[in-house]
């Protein structure tokens, strides 16, 4: 991956704060697409940092800034990938032929727990 240059992108903190980033952008020297890299607190195609939207989809607090329909799409959204996080994670542990189930485990614990998040679960699954 190139270096080939760098983008804004905006975000909305749980506080309501919007803050804007640089993001870099990279260039796949085997397929030619370009790529963005994405620190943690961001969620690709989202607007709400990770924790905001970690907040939401757990029903965790109720004085987020936006709107009930916004985190009722959040969990709809989840709800429809909670399946694909699993495969995903099953196939990493067969990729690296890992005999231990336990990491698999402990990455979906809080996936299948809605109302029991540890904080920062949403930016090691996304």
């Amino acid at each position: 991956m190139d270096v080939i240059g760098s983008r804004k992108r905006g975000v909305i903190e749980s506080a309501g704060e919007k803050k804007h980033l640089v993001i870099r952008r990279l260039c796949c020297s085997h397929c030619g697409r370009v790529h963005h890299e994405l620190p943690d607190i961001l969620v690709p195609y989202k607007r709400y940092s990770s924790q905001t939207i970690e907040a939401g989809i757990g029903d965790t607090r109720n004085d987020l800034p936006c709107e009930r329909s916004t985190i009722r799409i959040w969990q709809i959204w989840f709800a429809l990938l909670e399946k694909y996080f699993d495969a995903c994670l099953i196939a990493i542990k067969m990729l690296y032929h890992h005999n231990e189930i336990t990491f698999i485990y402990s990455l979906l614990h809080p996936l299948k727990n809605r109302k029991k998040y540890p904080a920062g679960w949403l930016s090691l699954s996304a």
